[in-house]
């Protein structure tokens, strides 16, 4: 179990699209959503802080106490962004298109720009990790746009981390940010396979990124979660392309499918035309925490650049 040392209320936005993001994001209506707030004991203040966005099997995978411990050890504040139960629900796993990623994506970008003000944080030392469907918030969190958008000029996430990231999503053309990002992905992962990530980070490296990866080709996709390597059943997308033009509108390039009747006819059109049966997830042959340390060391880089 994660040590919650405080529960603090977040303001953000529900957008449907990245569109709505970069439009007026600020012109939807507000929801106060839960950080769930831990604080390394005897450390001085400001201090570093990861902003965690969560996997779509929301707070029950184990990871977030994996990582919570290894941030404490470390002198790392840590702020769980719980996008799932303001909004009435603790998954998204049985139906992704009651949640867009572009929500998970706002949550992750309104945190910065709340816990950025709290003078218990260096807001230049602030990060923002995530696994899954948090992985892929990451990752599309890497861009000047959409943290401009949010934040303005001001603070940017001084590092990405991003486990297993589905880069089935990415932006058409890449506007990193001139922050690292540390990349880790399983070698059998079906669901984010490591090849299509690993070719995204070399693109957004071409356009002045800095992104690192790693790959563990016996690992699957979720290698870190409380529970061992199983099959499911179920949808994965790991065959789609679903691309974010410069206004964030979204299609899916080898269909053609556009994202012009809102988020869940557009995912559920993808999931039919270019959806794969079955997924693996789960820990195998390598430990839980396999990826703690480089993650914590890239993290202590990066908070001391």
């Amino acid at each position: 179990m994660v040590r919650i040392d405080e529960k603090i209320k977040i303001p953000t936005r529900t957008p449907e699209g990245f569109d709505n993001i970069l439009s007026n994001v600020r012109a939807l209506p507000s929801v106060d959503i839960d950080g769930l707030l831990q604080l390394p004991k005897g450390r001085a203040e400001p201090m570093p802080l990861v902003i965690t966005s969560i996997g779509s099997r929301g707070l029950e995978s184990g990871r977030e106490a994996l990582y919570a411990e290894a941030f404490d050890k470390a002198g790392i504040a840590m702020l769980i962004v719980d996008s799932y139960s303001a909004r009435g629900f603790t998954e998204t796993v049985s139906d992704q298109g009651k949640f867009s990623f572009a929500g998970s994506t706002a949550d992750a970008l309104f945190s910065l720009d709340h816990l950025r003000q709290d003078a218990r944080f260096d807001p230049k030392r602030i990060a923002l990790m995530g696994y899954s469907r948090g992985g892929m918030v990451t990752v599309m969190s890497y861009d000047e746009r959409m943290q401009a958008a949010v934040v303005g000029d001001a603070t940017r996430f001084c590092a990405h981390v991003a486990l297993y990231p589905p880069c089935y999503l990415q932006w058409q053309n890449p506007k990193p940010t001139s922050a690292p990002m540390l990349a880790i992905f399983g070698g059998r992962d079906i669901q984010a396979p490591a090849d299509v990530g690993v070719a995204y980070a070399e693109r957004i490296n071409h356009s002045g990124g800095k992104v690192e990866t790693i790959v563990y080709p016996d690992l699957v996709h979720s290698f870190d979660t409380s529970t061992p390597e199983t099959y499911r059943d179920g949808v994965n997308l790991g065959a789609a392309l679903m691309t974010v033009r410069d206004n964030g509108a979204m299609y899916e390039r080898s269909s053609g499918i556009e994202a012009d009747r809102g988020w869940a006819t557009f995912l559920r059109e993808v999931r039919d035309a270019r959806g794969r049966k079955g997924n693996i997830t789960g820990y195998g042959s390598l430990p839980r925490d396999v990826a703690v340390k480089p993650i914590v060391d890239f993290l202590n880089k990066a908070f001391a650049g």
